[in-house]
């Protein structure tokens, strides 16, 4: 049969956005979907999505989402939520979620909007990665018995291709607590994330304003202003651009 949403809300934990729509939802053997649903960000922004859940006697869920978004609120975390990167964003493009629920892969192909931040300390590194043991202290025994017991871990994988307008402000933190940079510029930029914590860069980006803070031990503070031209490259490594 057919279900008519009125009131429905849902929110990406990954990027901690919430969307709500109001439309129709079909329902057939093995098979949840609807197309061409108009989908709202908490701002009022829009954008039409398709969507489908298959399933085997409500075993083995699989999904496919597709949102062609416009000015949609794709990005709304700190740096508690993501250490990689984090921010808010609206974004002109594609997104998908394709895969089983344990084995998801999330592909994004945006333009970044105005009121787009986005905040890349490449200070320290980080660690993502759960522990996948877990170590049991046996009563009657004064010795530490650790059990290594296979925990079944979901899966994800993120690629984005980015195109950075001069709309967006980028904050890159600088190694060594050496200061900032604030910049709005252009560029196009791939981002590969995954569950195991493995975050890659690619890309360059070409400032045309903004600020560069410099610090050393709280001795030297100085802020220089940016002049257009300059290049930020990034070739794999997040912490080495």
């Amino acid at each position: 049969g057919d279900i008519s949403l009125m009131r429905t809300e849902f929110t990406v934990d990954f990027t901690n956005t919430r969307y709500s729509l109001a439309d129709i939802v079909h329902i057939e053997k093995n098979k949840i979907w609807a197309n061409n649903i108009k989908i709202y960000d908490e701002y009022g922004n829009s954008g039409i999505a398709n969507l489908m859940f298959s399933h085997q006697n409500f075993n083995n869920w699989n999904m496919d989402i597709r949102v062609q978004a416009n000015n949609l609120a794709g990005l709304h975390t700190t740096s508690s939520d993501n250490s990689l990167f984090y921010g808010t964003a609206y974004a002109t493009g594609l997104f998908s979620l394709k895969g089983s629920f344990n084995d998801l892969v999330m592909d994004i192909n945006v333009r970044s909007e105005p009121l787009t931040y986005i905040n890349i300390p490449i200070n320290f590194a980080v660690d993502v990665s759960d522990t996948d043991f877990i170590v049991f202290m046996n009563p009657e025994s004064d010795t530490l018995k650790e059990n290594i017991t296979e925990i079944e871990r979901s899966s994800f994988k993120m690629n984005m291709d980015m195109s950075i307008t001069r709309d967006a402000i980028v904050q890159i933190f600088l190694p060594y607590q050496m200061g900032n940079i604030r910049s709005s510029g252009s560029g196009n930029m791939k981002m590969n994330y995954n569950t195991s914590g493995d975050f890659s860069m690619y890309g360059d980006y070409i400032t045309e304003q903004g600020t560069f803070l410099f610090t050393i031990q709280n001795m030297i503070n100085r802020l220089f202003t940016l002049v257009p031209g300059g290049t930020i490259r990034w070739s794999g490594d997040a912490y080495n651009a």
